[in-house]
């Protein structure tokens, strides 16, 4: 099972770990009949809203369903991503589909889960949202990242004269190791940081007391 711990069989009484799995065929044909309902609710609000329009859709589900806009945005998120991926979805419990059929969600991250789905595996609802946050502080570094670089950018280039600019851009444009590059960038910086607290720790002759 994806997203959770191993089940140890052998700390349960023999009569009951002989009925156990009986049980959990219930409880997991339960689970699919779960998301398949919500599937079959998820695609007729698109329907409605998409005749409906926006506001009198959420006042229709407000008055005559007694849903909320979050919960029927819920289960629309699980319709959507039934209509971009079939029925390999009715296999995710229903929570998890709608988590993962969230417009925020990246396609890479839903084919991500899709494909495990697919390759018979039995995804939690725990797993989705982990893989969904983890995709999500990730492009938040990766932005982080890209601003940062072009201040760092900006900083060389303008302690560069024009002919170590272009010097600088041929070698760029070799497509240099940037394992290297970035290594040895950094052991310049740091050497130049080391020297510059060094000359501030170390009194210059001039200014020692004559003796």
């Amino acid at each position: 099972m994806m997203g959770g711990d191993q089940f140890d069989y052998g700390q349960i009484p023999p009569q009951m770990r002989d009925r156990l799995p009986e049980l959990e065929v219930v409880i997991q044909e339960g689970v699919e009949r779960e998301a398949c309902s919500g599937l079959v609710i998820g695609v007729a609000l698109v329907e409605a809203k998409e005749g409906l329009g926006h506001g009198i859709f959420l006042r229709w589900c407000r008055v005559v369903l007694g849903f909320k806009p979050r919960k029927a945005q819920l289960y629309m998120n699980a319709a959507h991503l039934f209509q971009r991926h079939g029925e390999v979805v009715c296999r995710l419990p229903l929570t998890a589909a709608q988590a993962l059929g969230a417009a925020s969600v990246s396609e890479e991250t839903v084919h991500e889960v899709i494909a495990r789905v697919r390759r018979g595996e039995r995804v939690t609802v725990e797993f989705v949202k982990q893989t969904i946050r983890r995709a999500k502080e990730g492009s938040a570094k990766m932005e982080t990242d890209s601003a940062e670089s072009v201040q760092i950018a900006a900083m060389i280039t303008e302690a560069l004269d024009a002919h170590q600019c272009r010097l600088l851009h041929v070698f760029l444009e070799e497509r240099p190791s940037a394992r290297h590059f970035v290594a040895d960038l950094a052991d310049r910086a740091a050497a130049k940081i080391r020297r510059s607290r060094s000359a501030r720790a170390t009194p210059s002759i001039l200014s020692l007391p004559a003796p």
